[in-house]
């Protein structure tokens, strides 16, 4: 493990990306990321693993680890819900539909035709 200023350096610029990024990422997601403030090998040396790194941000970053946590306000919008009985309710009220519309034009053919 390497001194505490390196620790908390490496905090930081962790909990601001994560923020960035609006969630913590995965250590496969992590790797594959372009513009990631630290390669993984120098987390490795600093913190030893990758989980031990999200245990130390969440204890001595907080505000940055809830951050990162946080939806966006578009996800948080709910979103209507249909049902497995509403969708099955509406089906079958479309077939009752098409059926009285059915009937309703074989009793006119059966008007025309008398």
């Amino acid at each position: 493990m390497s001194n505490k200023a390196q620790v908390n350096k490496a905090l930081q610029d962790l909990g601001m990306y994560f923020a960035e990024k609006g969630k913590i990422l995965s250590t496969t997601e992590y790797v594959d990321s372009p513009d990631r403030p630290i390669r993984l090998s120098h987390l490795r040396r600093i913190f030893r693993s990758y989980s031990r790194m999200v245990q130390m941000l969440e204890n001595r970053e907080p505000d940055l680890f809830s951050l990162a946590q946080e939806k966006p306000v578009e996800e948080q919008v709910e979103k209507p819900k249909t049902s497995a009985n509403g969708a099955l309710a509406a089906a079958k009220a479309a077939a009752a539909a098409a059926k009285a519309v059915d009937s309703s034009t074989q009793e006119s053919s059966d008007a025309d035709s008398e």
